[in-house]
């Protein structure tokens, strides 16, 4: 009997171990959690109880692996929109998400603080169905002006195979514990046993917990969505080839920077206007003060007191006389 909790023990343990590290897919803990798990079914037909296995895509008299039919993949998706009319495209884009039987997990409004056009900007993360996505991008393009997409996908089949497969195992490993639980003779024993099944049990809460969220994962695809605000659409122009396209282009280029900055002058004079007028009327007022203190803090003319001579009004002698 303590031989057999010994091997459970340490079938448990070793399970505990890959299931924390199945993903990484080193070789030893591989190695050991076989051997630990031939020892555990070893010990289990000894005791005229056989160990259920583990889920495997096993075929063929060689073991070869089977890539299983029903691959997991995680899908991701982002998606910048242009659009003149701000409003009713972001209420068209949230009933399309609605529609298509998604949710917005979260989202971001400016109105338009951020940058110096004031411009209003949205930015969304909404899960829509797997199933869904493609139809629910083609409806995104037909409500605003598509400026970039990107499409990510993530291949999970070996790890969520690999997860099941451990989740299997430890759930067997509880059955076995429960059983010898029920068969302990001594308290040492008994406490052993439940400290082993407090741990499998943990293990089968974490594992049950991922498998969750790779089915929430696969299931729902994650969309990012941007919504900006524009008054001109962006052009998309072909790339030009010969040498009289290059030109036309170099030149349309021109007069769009040109009356580009022609506009942001304009406004940048209307907007430094009024400042400029305020700043003036300041000035003014500071060097009207300047020089009225200057008034007040000049030194007096200097005093000359009077003579006592009478003063002479004749006319002096003439040199002939």
């Amino acid at each position: 009997m303590k031989q057999l909790i010994v091997l459970l023990l340490s079938g448990a343990m070793v399970l505990s171990l890959a299931a924390c590290g199945g993903n990484s897919g080193a070789n030893d803990t591989a190695s050991a959690s076989s051997t630990a798990v031939a020892s555990v079914e070893e010990a289990a037909v000894a005791d005229d109880a056989a160990l259920p296995s583990a889920q495997a895509n096993l075929s063929g008299e060689t073991g070869s692996w089977e890539a299983p039919a029903d691959r997991k993949i995680i899908k991701t998706m982002s998606i910048t929109l242009e659009t003149q009319t701000f409003d009713e495209t972001l209420e068209e884009i949230r009933g399309l998400i609605d529609q298509a039987g998604g949710y917005v997990e979260s989202s971001y409004q400016s109105n338009g603080s951020w940058n110096g056009n004031h411009s209003r900007y949205v930015s969304i993360t909404a899960r829509i169905p797997a199933q869904a996505l493609d139809s629910t991008a083609q409806g995104l393009e037909a409500l605003a002006h598509v400026t970039d997409r990107s499409e990510e996908a993530q291949d999970i089949t070996d790890q969520y195979y690999d997860a099941d497969a451990h989740l299997a195992a430890l759930e067997a490993q509880e059955q076995r514990l429960l059983e010898l639980i029920a068969q302990a003779e001594t308290l040492e024993d008994l406490i052993t046993l439940e400290n082993a099944l407090t741990e499998v049990r943990y293990q089968i809460e974490s594992l049950t917990a991922l498998l969750r969220r790779y089915d929430s994962q696969v299931a729902y695809s994650t969309l990012n969505l941007e919504l900006h605000e524009v008054s001109d659409l962006t052009v998309v122009r072909d790339t030009p080839t010969s040498f009289g396209e290059k030109v036309a282009a170099a030149g349309e280029e021109s007069i769009r920077l040109l009356v580009t900055v022609g506009q942001s002058l304009i406004l940048g004079i209307v907007t430094l206007a009024p400042l400029a007028i305020v700043g003036l009327v300041i000035a003014v007022i500071v060097v009207l003060l300047v020089k009225r203190l200057r008034r007040r803090k000049a030194p007096p003319a200097p005093w000359t007191p009077p003579t006592d001579q009478p003063e002479d009004h004749t006319d002096p002698p003439s040199p002939e006389a």
